[in-house]
């Protein structure tokens, strides 16, 4: 049997690569936990967690619906950049490590896509599809349960 000097090299480096990290006392790998979460924290980061997923699909649904409807390419582009921009924020709210800010977070987002898309003209917009998004926009903001002072049964003082 013949082995090249390819797989003998490989072999070697293999083996060396477990020597060396089973063998290295100041190599330690650990995964920082923190304190466990609560019930109640746990059950508002998994409404959260279900608020963002809801919250993207709506919005991906009303862009690819405006997308489809408009026969301006600006319009179809617009409503691509919406449906990337708004989930990318809405990941980046729903996925903190406090439950309660990343619920207030992603309902905040909610409202303010809401409040924008109903003060801005169609011209900035969608054109003739806007309405489509001010009607989702509009059921985004009642989220979970409605708003979050609902969902937080204590208060926080700063």
């Amino acid at each position: 049997m013949k082995i090249n000097g390819y797989a003998l090299l490989q072999a070697a480096a293999a083996l060396c690569a477990a020597l060396v990290l089973t063998g290295c006392s100041l190599l330690k790998v650990a995964v920082a936990t923190g304190d466990p979460l609560s019930k109640e924290e746990m059950n508002v980061r998994t409404m959260t967690r279900g608020f963002y997923y809801d919250m993207a699909a709506e919005v991906a649904r009303t862009a690819d619906s405006i997308a489809q409807a408009a026969p301006e390419l600006a319009v179809r582009v617009a409503a691509v950049r919406w449906k990337i921009r708004a989930t990318r924020a809405g990941v980046s709210a729903a996925m903190q490590g406090i439950p309660d800010v990343a619920l207030a977070d992603l309902w905040i987002l909610c409202r303010r896509m809401n409040d924008s898309f109903a003060e801005a003209p169609d011209s900035l917009l969608f054109g003739p599809q806007s309405d489509i998004a001010r009607d989702a926009a509009l059921r985004l903001p009642a989220g979970p349960e409605g708003s979050p002072g609902k969902c937080f049964r204590r208060t926080v003082t700063i």
